[in-house]
Order: C-alpha cells, then structure tokens, then sequence
C-alpha cells in the first residue's frame, strides 16, 4: 500500500530526513511523531490543521534537528527590495542586481534560523547571568563570614603586637590562620 501524497511540497521528505524527528513543534505546540506506518502522513496531517508559519524537528531531548518554513512560498511570491528595481543597463549593474537578489533570497531562507539561534544565546546569556550572581552572592557571605571570625582575632593580636613590619607580616599571619582554625572548629572539624 502506498502512502498518501503530501500536500505540502518538500515537507514529506524534509520530516523523514535522518535523523528522523522524535517530535515536531509548530509555533507553540509540540506534536510528538507516533511510530506506526502512517506517522509521517499523520505529523503532516497534524501541521496542515495547526498552519504554523515554521515547523521545527525535534530529537528525544528536545534538542532543534532542522527548520521548516511553510510561509517561504508566500514570502517568495512578493518581491523582493531588489527585484522592483528596474533592470539596469550594464552588465556590471545587473549582475550586481541579480547578486543582491540571491542574497536577499539567501538571507530570507535562514532568517527563522538565526532567530532561533540568537534567542537560544540569549537564554543561556541570561541563565549564565543568574548563575554568575548566585556565584558572587556565595563568595560575599563566605567573605562576611570569615570577616566575622577574623575580628575578634585581629583585636587580640594588635594588642600583642607592636608595631614593626616582622610583626605585622606575623599579625596577618596569625590573622588568617586562627579565621581558618575557628572556620574548620565551627564546622565540627568538616573542610567546606
């Protein structure tokens, strides 16, 4: 038995490319690709009713395979900037338009793409970003509390101490060692 004839051209194809998609999300939904002889007529039937302007294959984690635009023929049939222009005279100027156009076209075919890409770099820029302050916040309570210990040992060793440089290089010596005493002391002897 043969498999229905897709309604949309390429996209047949373009779903049973490998790596074949575990998924198939359409603007907001997400349609998972069943395993039985018709799953492709199925997913396909699935995107036609839901008319997404893109679809994405996704593998089991999620993970974007490839990109699908089913708006690219309405996008294709305006034209573009460089094509309304009139026809230029030189042949240097035309093959200047007709480069302009392919690059336009080119542009146009990989924007949902770079989207995509750029909005994925933004989330991990923002995850890093909260990662990096709750980094900094642990470092400035680690620091307020070795600072806290610390205290009351600076106090005791001023008062011991005078006030010449083999005496200071000693005091922060003694400073620094009886914070980290008290810090392991504190900690029921645990290293952090």
């Amino acid at each position: 038995m043969t498999a229905p004839r897709s309604t949309i051209p390429g996209f047949r194809k373009w779903l049973q490319a490998v790596p074949q998609p575990a998924k198939l999300k359409c603007d907001d939904t997400e349609l998972r690709v069943g395993t039985t002889n018709k799953r492709w007529h199925d997913a396909e039937n699935s995107v036609v009713a839901l008319a997404p302007a893109t679809v994405y294959a996704l593998d089991n984690t999620g993970a974007v395979l490839r990109v699908f635009s089913l708006r690219a023929e309405e996008e294709r049939s305006e034209p573009l900037e460089s094509q309304k222009e009139a026809w230029p005279a030189t042949p240097e100027a035309q093959m200047a338009q007709i480069i302009c156009a392919s690059n336009d076209r080119a542009a146009s075919r990989h924007e949902a793409a770079y989207k995509m890409a750029f909005s994925s770099l933004i989330q991990m820029y923002e995850a890093q970003t909260v990662r990096l302050e709750e980094a900094l916040g642990r470092a400035a309570r680690a620091e307020a509390a070795v600072l806290k210990l610390a205290k009351p040992r600076v106090q005791e060793v001023l008062v011991e101490a005078e006030t010449d440089e083999d005496q200071s290089t000693a005091l922060l010596t003694q400073v620094l060692g009886g914070a980290l005493v008290q810090m392991t002391q504190g900690n029921g002897g645990a290293k952090q």
